[in-house]
């Protein structure tokens, strides 16, 4: 975790450009640029925007945006609130009185149907010879109903990513600190005495320290050992190694 604005901020002052001159060039208004400067994201249209332009300034100024909108996407966007889904309610049932109502009025049907038509097989007599009546169907209790739906299980939250902090606690100590991966500089200045910077180290950066006895040095909250001389370090979230300078 690092300070968003501030490095930005630092980026642009040493390209000696004004927001004048970075709206031109990045076609984003500068009074959105100076909120993304002084981290007031609520001036900005929404998350989406933030994260566009956060992108789009970092990478004119020769940052890593995707890791300026990682960084913001972690701290300050809003968390989505869950979509309550309707459920279909469930079919009316008969009552059970009522269906077998039903089915005795049906069989009652059948059974004088059948009787008239004896009666005027046998010639319409007052003594008509009836077949026996049909057996009435034994009951069948209803099928049980479906068991209800359990809800999805919400997806565990993912690990946070491990912050490397760098706090010049006994004099001022100039920093490089740029991303292994694309070589950009995320950070470049003397770092003065009792301030501090966090950076994620997600991804691998190499730091070049000018006075490592001044600097002290956590990721992810534990102290890591820093080396005695100027020199370059590469810092991950398993620790910091010591490591050749760069040609």
């Amino acid at each position: 975790m690092f300070e968003i604005g501030s490095s930005l901020r630092e980026a642009r002052e040493r390209r000696g450009l004004t927001l004048t001159d970075a709206e031109q060039r990045t076609k984003i208004r500068s009074r959105y640029l100076a909120a993304l400067e002084n981290e007031r994201f609520d001036l900005l249209p929404g998350d989406a925007y933030a994260k566009g332009f956060l992108r789009g300034y970092a990478d004119f100024l020769g940052l890593d945006g995707d890791l300026y909108a990682d960084e913001y996407g972690e701290r300050f966007s809003s968390p989505e609130e869950p979509i309550a889904v309707a459920r279909r309610p469930a079919p009316r049932r008969l009552p059970l009185v009522a269906l077998v109502d039903r089915r005795l009025l049906v069989v009652a049907a059948i059974v004088v149907a059948v009787a008239g038509l004896f009666w005027l097989g046998s010639g319409g007599t007052d003594e008509p010879t009836l077949a026996p009546a049909p057996r009435l169907p034994r009951h069948r209790p209803p099928p049980p109903p479906p068991p209800p739906e359990t809800p999805a299980r919400s997806r565990s939250a993912e690990k946070p990513p491990a912050v490397l902090r760098l706090v010049a606690a006994d004099g001022d100590c100039w920093l490089s600190v740029q991303s292994v991966r694309t070589g950009r500089v995320l950070y470049e200045a003397t770092l003065r005495q009792g301030h501090g910077q966090r950076f994620g180290v997600r991804r691998p950066l190499r730091i070049r320290v000018g006075a490592p006895w001044n600097l002290r040095a956590t990721i992810g909250g534990r102290t890591v050992a820093l080396p005695s001389a100027t020199g370059d370090v590469i810092a991950s979230a398993g620790g910091i190694r010591t490591t050749a300078p760069p040609a």
